[in-house]
């Protein structure tokens, strides 16, 4: 992490775990035993104890950590990200709304890679995952058409925020397109027929606002394949980490708020696209019951 300003070692966060990540438990699980916990009792006697697994000599995770205290923040599915906006050295994307309707086949790609959890039994899934920079014609085919109806509803009655911004998302130098949609409830069944009729497509904002800044839903994040390095856009559309709390510019670089307590950079050296730089566990515990 080039630009981090270590900080006097007062440990603060733990592993934090966004699902689909366990290989990053075996990496930090051993960071827990020695960590001493930073808490703020809130007014009802809940106490958020948030405890370092990695970062904790930088900067950024410190301040990170501290707004999560200054919110209150007691669950780990917050919304948002946690960054101070009155310290100059953090800002957000500038997001520019686009119009869903006229954007259908960005909201289509968003439904399929979003859909591919509930793929992994299938045949087509390995040879899917393995290759991301383009979409499998059958696959798309077993999952949209039943979906596509209730997606263009949710288009039509605006309830699908569509939105794009430019930044250097994996820190190369150059320029990425980024868009964002709302999360959505999809129809994908894990065996045959792959489809849950009886369900319905539904927006949904998939985690809990507690006050931080854009902190008003969850998003899916995307990126076209041909904007990026192989790695690159193989770690941004995996389908456990499209949807992320957000980015954010610290010092002028962009960072990943992967949510519940995991920051990332993007590294466009890395195998696989990205670093770890932040890592913490988020508990609540009732104070009386000490």
């Amino acid at each position: 992490m080039e630009n981090a300003v270590p900080t006097s070692s007062v440990p603060i966060l733990s592993a934090s775990l966004v699902p689909g990540f366990s290989h990053f438990f075996i990496f930090f699980m051993p960071l827990l035993i020695s960590c001493t916990p930073v808490s703020n009792a809130a007014e009802d006697n809940a106490q958020t104890d948030i405890v370092f697994g990695k970062g904790e000599q930088y900067e950024l995770c410190q301040d990170y950590a501290a707004e999560l205290i200054k919110h209150d923040v007691s669950s780990a599915n917050f919304c948002g990200v946690a960054i101070p906006l009155d310290n100059p050295n953090y800002r957000l994307p500038e997001w520019t709304d686009l119009n869903p309707s006229e954007n259908l086949e960005l909201v289509k790609t968003f439904y399929y890679w979003h859909n591919m959890g509930s793929s992994r039994s299938h045949e087509l899934y390995r040879e899917q995952m393995n290759d991301k920079s383009k979409i499998i014609p059958a696959l798309l085919d077993l999952y949209w058409p039943k979906a596509e109806a209730q997606v263009l509803a949710l288009v039509a009655s605006g309830d699908i925020q569509l939105q794009t911004s430019r930044f250097d998302i994996d820190f190369d130098g150059v320029i990425e397109t980024v868009y964002r949609m709302t999360p959505l409830i999809i129809l994908g069944g894990a065996l045959e027929p792959w489809v849950r009729e009886e369900h319905q497509v539904r927006a949904r904002s998939g985690c809990t606002d507690f006050g931080l800044p854009d902190g008003e839903s969850g998003y899916l994040y995307y990126v076209s394949p041909d904007e990026l390095p192989q790695q690159d856009y193989g770690a941004l559309l995996d389908y456990t980490r499209l949807s992320m709390r957000g980015f954010f510019y610290w010092k002028d670089r962009v960072y990943w708020d992967w949510g519940q307590g995991a920051i990332f950079e993007g590294d466009s050296t890395s195998d696989i696209g990205i670093t770890n730089i932040c890592s913490m566990l988020i508990k609540t515990r009732n104070i009386g019951n000490d």
